[in-house]
């Protein structure tokens, strides 16, 4: 809830920077072309698992003379390497850079 004119003022101030900044563009164009990005990160992921997967295989395959410790651990490197790739590089973070700087823009506004 909003108790005084100066809370209102910076609301407002904050609304029109994302209208001024074309947020909403941003937004469109996101949602556009997001399924095909997140289509194209999973490909690449599942194929550096892939190729990881089967480097280990090799190496342990050939270190221990065991091929399926080989295939085992090329396996478990195939598929868990996309799910630790996906922890450590999460898509889609624009939405609290946007805001802060709207919020900043909202707050230069106010103060001028």
């Amino acid at each position: 809830m909003i108790d005084n004119e100066a809370q209102l003022a910076y609301v407002l101030g904050h609304e029109v920077a994302h209208v001024e900044k074309d947020h909403w563009r941003e937004d469109v164009i996101v949602e556009r072309g997001i399924q095909r990005f997140y289509e194209k990160q999973a490909q690449k992921r599942a194929l550096i698992g892939a190729l990881v997967g089967l480097g280990a295989g090799a190496a342990v395959g050939g270190a221990t003379g065991s091929f399926s410790k080989g295939a085992t651990t090329g396996l478990l490197a195939a598929v868990g390497l996309p799910t630790v790739l996906k922890l450590f590089a999460p898509g889609g973070a624009l939405q609290g850079g946007r805001a802060r700087g709207a919020h900043l823009f909202g707050r230069q506004r106010v103060f001028v």
